[in-house]
């Protein structure tokens, strides 16, 4: 099992004496942490433990002026190791980075009491008796407590063997669902090139993969990995991994950047959620308040939009909106920590109930009551919420079931297919009751509307049905959604028409004379028919031209040449003839020979002989033209 384990506490509380002395790795690497003797940036370490795992540790500062470093090192930990000093008990940043955890639903960990070289066994117990008071109905409140003391060794193997026993109780992470390596580490290596690192906190990694920087949406390609300085092929969630990008440059990738598979995630400029207030915070948050946003190693400014109040406590939740200030790529289920915008305090945090909302309205009962299921529904209820919300945009069942989480959704469909709340057009989509009754609508009324503009047309074309009904939509699916309203009757497709099930073409004097006089300007120009063009331009605002178009072409009075010219079928059966005649005497016939004998243009020629050409009664030798065998 790949774990990482977070330290956590007061600054010189002894964390990173205590990694050091767990693994022997100091992770202080940087001058000025040596100088201050403090640890400034996130440090990294991995332990093999008497159960045979590895687990991977993130030290993080204890300062309270590198919250925002310990934040981006606490998104991605598994299990956390609060670390308390024994001469000075609890401190404020003990309470601070414990809070920090609870935001982001830690649910396992022990607690460390460093430094009890320096203290008596009285002194000891009296801080555990403080602890367990301190921490009670958290999710620390039965967590092991253990005395240590890095500078003598003393409780370092009593320390490992509680990890190993915590370490069976975390729920192994599941590696089917696309990579995510939020980053906290970049820098350039002579002859590879950049180098990002951070802790692989869903799927896997493979070398030779391409992947994309969120939220830039930059291109790269994995060149290698490193997990815990080991050249591997390939890793998985739960590892602290560096990964060497190619394609991309070191300025080009920055801390809060994620790798990921590309279209895993989506950018978004704002997110629903459901927002907790710390117990111990002297803070209001009042709507419209400017905060500091923490989501994995990413800090950035946001507003905060209240949907159903005005301002929120100590100790309160609500449903909340966030509007970032910049992009930001996040997925549903994932924790965020807020902090006050000045002076700089966490006051809360929560999870994300939907990555890529609309922008909502204030007071709204129906954002509320979506926003309740997104929380606390069903997987059914959530499924049907996603597909009532989504049917307008055709969004298929791989981004319904990855916006409500990765599991399947296969047992939901079928409940709801069978409950007749959905409807499926085909195996990848399906729509809503709702959105289906308001597209039949809809579809009544374009036909009605064109039945009655052009009642000499037997119907509209289908691409014509597909830009009027749902503009720009995949043809696939507006394919699909055409051919459900076939099955059902709603309307009929013939040829290449659709219309409503009930339509004829009837046709009337005024109707006769117009199909009469089309015709005969057909037969009027002979070989050099009118083009589409010039027959709009004589009619103008008359449209009823193109129905009689439409029913002699049906008829076979007029044969279309192509997409301007039809030309009357006498005159295509004079222009085979003389075609025929030539050639029964002749091997071939040039371009220019067919054009004088029927004395017309070039274009009229051309016309003809590559519909020739397409029936296959003649074929194209250079630039001429044979009998086809």
């Amino acid at each position: 099992m790949n774990l990482i384990l977070g330290t956590a506490g007061h600054i010189d509380h002894g964390k990173t004496s205590l990694v050091k002395a767990l693994t022997g790795i100091d992770t202080d690497r940087l001058k000025e942490e040596k100088k201050r003797g403090i640890t400034i940036e996130l440090g990294f370490a991995f332990l093999d433990l008497p159960c045979g795992n590895r687990i991977g540790i993130v030290d993080v500062p204890g300062h309270e002026k590198f919250i925002n470093n310990m934040l981006a090192g606490a998104g991605g930990i598994d299990l956390a190791m609060l670390v308390i000093a024994a001469d000075d008990g609890i401190m404020p940043q003990t309470i601070e980075h414990f809070e920090i955890l609870s935001l982001l639903e830690i649910k396992h960990g022990l607690i460390v009491i460093t430094k009890t070289d320096l203290v008596d066994d009285d002194w000891i117990e009296m801080v555990e008796g403080e602890i367990r008071e301190k921490f009670q109905g958290s999710f620390l409140e039965d967590a092991p407590i253990i005395p240590v003391s890095a500078h003598t060794g003393a409780g370092l193997e009593e320390l490992k063997t509680a990890l190993s026993v915590i370490v069976s109780q975390v729920k192994e992470k599941k590696l089917s669902t696309p990579c995510r390596l939020p980053i906290d580490r970049v820098f350039s290596v002579d002859g590879f090139g950049t180098v990002a690192t951070g802790t692989l906190i869903e799927g896997r990694i493979k070398v030779g993969e391409n992947v994309m920087l969120y939220p830039s949406l930059e291109a790269a390609k994995v060149r290698s990995l490193q997990v815990h300085g080991n050249p591997v092929e390939k890793a998985v969630a739960g590892q602290r991994v560096a990964v060497n990008l190619t394609g991309i440059k070191k300025q080009e990738v920055m801390r809060g950047d994620a790798i990921a598979h590309e279209n895993s995630i989506e950018n978004t400029m704002m997110v629903d959620v459901k927002l907790n207030i710390l117990k111990s915070t002297a803070r209001t948050v009042k709507n419209a308040s400017r905060v500091h946003f923490y989501h994995g190693t990413k800090e950035i400014l946001a507003k905060v939009i209240l949907l159903d109040r005005d301002e929120l406590a100590a100790g309160e939740s609500a449903y909340v909106q966030f509007r970032f200030e910049e992009k930001l790529a996040l997925k549903v289920g994932d924790h965020f920590v807020i902090r006050f915008y000045s002076p700089l305090e966490t006051i809360g945090g929560g999870t994300v109930l939907d990555a890529n909302p609309i922008k909502h309205r204030r007071n709204q009962p129906a954002v509320i009551s979506a926003m309740e299921i997104r929380e606390n529904g069903t997987r059914k209820e959530k499924v049907l919420l996603e597909i009532r919300e989504q049917s307008k945009n055709l969004r298929d069942i791989d981004y319904i079931r990855d916006h409500i989480g990765k599991e399947p959704i296969a047992k939901e469909l079928e409940k709801l297919v069978g409950e007749k709340a959905i409807v499926p057009m085909n195996d990848r989509l399906y729509l809503s009751k709702e959105y289906l009754a308001f597209l039949k609508n809809r579809l009544i009324k374009l036909l009605r509307e064109f039945h009655k503009a052009y009642p000499l047309k037997e119907g509209m074309n289908r691409e014509e049905v597909r830009g009027k009904l749902i503009p720009q939509a995949p043809v696939a699916a507006i394919d699909s959604i055409i051919g459900y309203f076939i099955d059902k009757k709603t309307v009929k497709w013939e040829s290449e028409f659709v219309s409503l099930p009930d339509f004829k073409v009837v046709y009337k004097e005024a109707d006769t004379e117009l199909l009469n006089e089309v015709e005969q300007r057909y037969q009027n120009a002979g070989f050099a028919p009118p083009s589409l063009d010039d027959l709009a331009r004589h009619y103008g605002k008359n449209k009823q031209y193109t129905g009689a178009i439409t029913m002699l072409k049906k008829s076979g009075t007029i044969i279309p040449l192509d997409l301007k010219f039809c030309i009357h079928r006498d005159y295509y059966q004079q222009a085979l003839d003389l075609l025929n005649d030539y050639l029964e005497k002749n091997q071939e016939i040039a371009l220019g020979t067919y054009r004088d004998m029927l004395g017309v243009s070039r274009k009229y020629a051309v016309a003809l002989l590559e519909e020739f050409d397409k029936k296959r009664i003649t074929k194209k030798v250079g630039e001429g033209r044979q009998l086809q065998k």
